[in-house]
């Protein structure tokens, strides 16, 4: 708690200076990091009145930021049990944050904790999940952000670690097709080194699951 509460005091003067020299972005986040701080400390009112303005703002100037903080004022709306309201924030945000694999698992998590508070808590196993994959491709550490917020939805779900390998696996392999279909649409677009970057990465999970075929596919885009 008192993290946050020093937080929000380096925040605050942070965000005074974005604005006094004009600078949009830093503005935008800064003000979605304070709401973050606030919902830390359950000031909810403070946290979606901050939330609400920095998310606009970031659209503009941050797109995948405001990714991030829909994320968070989603899972803020579901504890207020405003569950329809949070799913509309996170249909909106995933789409923003979905290229940042990392942020993308901790999106996932928030995702999870919703759909728990809704009560569809299959729903939340599968972005448990998927958060799992996409965690296990980066090879993350037990004290980043992305292992604590996996761990925080573990422990709200009731459970550590149980086999879910075939899932890891099938999900893993569609985080591969897509990762083709991205480097297809860089490609095209005469973007190579994004593009080369998607396809080598669709080469690892391919080669590390076990799928041959996906991974002469995806050597072929590479060589391509």
């Amino acid at each position: 708690q008192g993290q946050h509460e020093q937080a929000i005091g380096l925040l605050t003067t942070a965000l005074e200076i974005a604005r006094e020299v004009g600078d949009r972005r830093n503005e935008g986040i800064n003000m979605g990091n304070l709401g973050t701080s606030f919902f830390r400390l359950s000031r909810f009112e403070k946290a979606e009145d901050a939330l609400r303005t920095a998310i606009p703002i970031c659209d503009h100037a941050s797109p995948m930021a405001a990714g991030v903080f829909r994320g968070t004022l989603a899972l803020l709306l579901a504890h207020k049990d405003r569950i329809e309201e949070a799913k509309t924030v996170l249909q909106a945000g995933e789409k923003q944050i979905e290229p940042n694999r990392g942020e993308y698992a901790k999106f996932l998590c928030n995702k999870g904790h919703v759909q728990h508070l809704e009560g569809n808590d299959d729903s939340a196993r599968s972005s448990l999940t998927r958060a799992r994959v996409l965690a296990e491709e980066l090879k993350v550490h037990d004290e980043s952000e992305v292992a604590q917020a996996i761990q925080e939805l573990e422990t709200v779900l009731g459970f550590d670690a149980p086999d879910v390998s075939d899932e890891i696996r099938a999900l893993a392999l569609i985080e591969a097709e897509r990762l083709l279909e991205l480097g297809s649409i860089e490609r095209a677009q005469n973007n190579l080194e994004p593009a080369l970057d998607c396809f080598q990465k669709a080469v690892e999970i391919f080669r590390k699951h076990g799928d041959r075929t996906g991974e002469g596919c995806a050597r072929g885009c590479v060589g391509n």
